[in-house]
């Protein structure tokens, strides 16, 4: 008798676990519509990171002509336009305030270079990356984290 009870009782329990969960699943299923994006909560989400994700505004020097060093009688140039991209946007201000240190930088880094080796891409490469080190070095922090050359020409 005891255990036609707990039988009972056993069944009942899990009559009515399948009764709830079917009740769960045709809910979710049939009655409830979850809600819709906003599009203007979409937008102000994506303009607000993308903020926080915005690339710094590339600083511009003015075009370079510097005087290299050569071997034969004939005169070289370099033409170079630079793009420096600082680390943070607020460090525009330190850059444009040390305008001629960073133009002095520039000139006695490429005229220490010899005109055939400017000439190369590995050239180009190692100007750049010199530049980039020695404007850190001088500026005594950590600034410029590109530079970009619109404009390159060895004459």
């Amino acid at each position: 008798m005891i255990n036609k009870h707990i039988d009972n009782f056993i069944y009942l329990i899990s009559f009515l676990a399948t009764i709830s969960a079917l009740s769960v699943l045709v809910y979710f299923q049939y009655f409830y519509a979850p809600p819709l994006p906003s599009n203007a909560i979409e937008s102000q989400k994506f303009i607000e990171g993308e903020k926080e994700n915005s690339y710094p505004k590339e600083f511009e020097l003015k075009q370079i002509i510097v005087n290299l060093k050569s071997k034969t009688k004939r005169l070289r140039f370099l033409e170079i336009k630079i793009f420096l991209v600082p680390y943070d946007q607020n460090h525009k201000k330190i850059l444009e305030q040390n305008q001629d240190l960073i133009y002095d930088s520039i000139i006695d880094m490429a005229s220490g270079m010899d005109p055939d080796e400017l000439n190369t891409l590995s050239g180009k490469l190692i100007l750049q990356s010199r530049i980039i080190s020695d404007l850190n070095k001088l500026l005594k922090a950590k600034i410029v984290k590109e530079l970009h050359l619109s404009r390159y020409v060895v004459i």
